[in-house]
């Protein structure tokens, strides 16, 4: 009170009248109370010595919690209190679809003890039981070591601050941690949350490109909730309202105020696929109050954009990987809290050169303008928020799109040269010089499948009362995947079994023709860095470009490659059955590995040597297409491409397409013409190297058995080698290079082994 007096009294130096300041005091005094004593905290956290100190009502001990580390991950907790002990326990969770999901613990549905904590003195605290929490914030937590394997130095780690508010507990640490052989310091946030109740969950479709409950899973057959916000009309009866509480993101004050405005686009430009949903306004990006301190993490109530650039730090110039940190309620799925870190974006910039250069004459300035890299900046922004909405990484109505429309400007601009913003389809380089289309619509948007995606995940059914009763609504949605191809989704895996699964390159119904228009951009990306390698560009430049254009030329392979063995995925769209994969067409495979063929291996001499390395070379080890070419000859014979061209046989009734792909494969490989070429020599040994391991090899757990070749894929192999025997002992009876001559003899030597 003294505080307040002096505060409105001598403000300015001024005084002010007795009895009016009395009156003036007592009324903001009961004022204070009041406000106080309705916000009043349940629990608080201060320093006593070396100890913090956690009080909380013992109310809490009823309530669910979760405790966070921010960025890592976190974990749904309940407290149990035992004579002088509290107990913090990792609990199994129990969904609102009807299933638990259990804990880290092995068995999964007991509670896991994470700490015991003696019960200290409350300090006159009333029903309040208080706790010292930093020897367990501080032990590095293994139960929170999903993502990390290190070792905190607990002598050399300190809590540095900490905070209270009605709902949350946050601490802010510096742990010295052992990582890998490294001793290093970590700025670690961590929470203790009081959940809210949880909101109403839409059920988990496999068919629809949205996580699920337990976030870093890839996919599940039972029930689950799907990720997503909270997001209630403030007036439900009409078709499109502003949400109750919108999404709200806060730029980092780290982030250089020119960048701000393409983040924010990035961001909103989601809006119009929220009102395809029923909702306006449902995103906001807004600037961090200055009035709050900037703590990084600042809690769960703040979703942020985190700036983690590391341009002008040595070693960091192209360093990559943009990614979002979600926590997540998983007792309904809600998001209750999404940072957005952007990491260095210079790599973009590469990416895009190699794929664009031709079509957007900035990229050719010595400075980037701000201008490009705040649209690659966007572009990255728009694809972490359909993260931050939910969303995967997956293919999206990839193969679906008509080749023909990918130069076509009013198609661009409605649909995108992608459905989805989450592929990783790029820019276009399919886009000629001659079409004249403007570098802005080169980019990927936030596209028809996505705005598709986030009706599903987030329009209200009123008049469902459960998440049972809302499938039916949400079955009609799904089924628009009959009509509408590019709708459809496929998570992928390890596993390139059709021209849906590719990425990296721009996916249409017509990837031989892609890549016959995308190796034409190609070659004039490397003219374009002759042409410049004497004023803009160091060697250091030239090489690593040269590089990311290898890079693209193999996707591109790998894209027409998809097609030989290749499958649709329909996604169990058929109630009533029907197949789940279609076969791409028997002359379509035949077209494209002759391409293969024709291109792969034996790759045109402007891209393998071309003229902007010249003299900047001394040896034959940086020929890195010869590294390329072998990862395709290898994937192009793996036992799963082998054992789904057999699938093809029983499909088609034709059962020597096996042996029709390895003898055109064999019969190039081993051609008069290249016996003699350095770079083919590498390619032939490692073919038959390939033989004798498929021959050799036996199958070890059947578990694996799609890494093995089966016995009538063997039996293809040896004749093949038997074949291949023979057409060496010709070509070396006919031959009379003594070079030549010595290599069929190293060839043959290892045939031989396998008779």
């Amino acid at each position: 009170m003294k505080a307040i007096k002096r505060n409105l009294c001598d403000r300015n130096g001024m005084g002010c009248a007795p009895a009016k300041a009395t009156f003036l005091l007592l009324f903001l005094g009961f004022f204070t109370a009041c406000s106080l004593k309705g916000q009043a905290k349940p629990w608080d956290i201060r320093e006593d010595g070396n100890r913090l100190l956690l009080r909380m009502d013992e109310s809490l001990l009823e309530k669910p919690m979760l405790h966070v580390r921010h960025g890592r991950e976190g974990v749904h907790i309940g407290w149990k209190r035992r004579g002088n002990t509290l107990i913090m326990q990792a609990i199994p969770i129990r969904s609102l679809t009807g299933v638990v999901i259990p804990t880290q613990s092995k068995s999964g549905v007991v509670p896991q003890v994470l700490g015991t904590f003696p019960i200290l003195d409350a300090s006159g605290q009333g029903e309040r039981v208080a706790i010292d929490i930093s020897g367990f914030l501080l032990s590095g937590q293994s139960y929170l070591k999903k993502f990390g394997n290190e070792d905190v130095i607990r002598g050399r780690s300190y809590v540095d601050r900490f905070s209270a508010s009605k709902d949350e507990i946050l601490i802010h640490a510096q742990l010295m941690v052992r990582e890998g052989g490294k001793e290093m310091t970590k700025k670690v946030g961590f929470s203790f949350f009081i959940l809210p109740e949880p909101m109403r969950p839409r059920l988990y479709d496999k068919r629809m490109g949205f996580h699920y409950d337990d976030h870093w899973g890839r996919t599940i057959s039972g029930k689950a909730s799907i990720v997503r916000w909270r997001l209630k009309k403030k007036y439900p009866d009409r078709t499109l309202s502003d949400p109750v509480d919108p999404i709200v993101f806060y730029l980092d004050p780290k982030m250089p105020d020119r960048w701000k405005p393409y983040v924010t686009a990035g961001i909103m430009e989601w809006l119009p696929a929220f009102e395809t949903a029923g909702f306006t306004n449902a995103v906001e990006v807004r600037e961090f109050d200055g009035g709050m301190e900037y703590q990084d993490p600042v809690g769960i109530k703040y979703s942020m954009i985190q700036w983690n650039n590391h341009i002008g730090v040595r070693g960091k110039k192209f360093q990559s990987g943009s990614t979002i940190k979600l926590v997540i309620d998983q007792r309904s799925g809600e998001i209750l809290k999404c940072d957005i870190i952007i990491n260095s974006f210079l790599s973009l910039f590469e990416a895009y050169y190699v794929r664009c250069a031709p079509l957007d004459t900035r990229t050719r300035q010595k400075v980037v303008p701000d201008e490009l890299m705040g649209e690659l900046l966007k572009s990255l922004t728009a694809h972490e928020a359909g993260h931050a909405f939910g969303l995967r990484d997956a293919n999206y109505g990839e193969y679906t799109y008509p080749f023909e429309k990918m130069r076509d400007l009013a198609w661009l601009k409605q649909m995108g040269h992608t459905p989805s913003v989450m592929t990783y389809a790029r820019q276009n380089y399919l886009v000629q010089p001659t079409d004249g289309i403007p570098p802005k619509w080169l980019h990927q948007k936030v596209g028809p499948t996505d705005r598709y995606h986030i009706e599903w995940g987030y329009r209200e059914f009123l008049e469902a009362k459960t998440p049972e009763a809302e499938l039916p609504y949400l079955e009609r949605l799904i089924r628009q995947q009959d009509t509408v191809p590019w709708y459809r989704y496929t998570l992928g895996g390890d596993e390139i079994f059709g021209p849906g699964e590719t990425n990296e390159v721009v996916e249409n119904d017509n990837p031989v023709a892609s890549t016959r228009l995308g190796l034409q951009n190609i070659r004039r990306v490397l003219d374009i860095l002759n042409e410049d390698k004497d004023v803009i560009l160091d060697q250091e430049t030239i090489e690593r470009r040269y590089e990311n254009v290898l890079d693209l030329w193999y996707r591109q392979m790998q894209h027409v490659m998809s097609l030989v063995g290749g499958y649709e995925e329909l996604n169990h769209l058929d109630p009533k059955g029907g197949n789940v994969y279609r076969t791409i067409p028997l002359e379509t495979q035949e077209d494209a590995l002759g391409y293969l063929l024709d291109n792969v291996f034996s790759p045109p001499e402007w891209l393998v040597n071309p003229k902007c390395l010249e003299g900047m070379h001394y040896s034959t080890n940086q020929d890195l297409i010869v590294d390329y070419q072998k990862r395709l000859l290898e994937e192009l014979l793996a036992p799963r491409r082998m054992k789904r061209l057999e699938k093809l046989e029983e499909i088609l009734g034709n059962g020597n397409i096996v042996e029709s792909v390895l003898d055109q494969i064999q019969k190039d490989m081993f051609s008069d013409e290249s016996v003699g070429d350095r770079n083919r020599q590498h390619l032939q040994k490692l073919y038959i190297k390939t033989l004798k391991k498929a021959l050799e090899v036996k199958e070890q757990d059947s578990r694996y058995k799609q890494y093995y070749y089966s016995e009538s894929t063997k039996i293809v192999f040896a004749s093949k080698s038997y074949q291949l025997q023979q057409m060496l002992n010709y070509k070396l009876s006919k031959t009379k290079d003594e070079n030549i001559w010595i290599h069929l003899k190293l060839c043959l030597m290892e045939l031989q082994v396998l008779q």
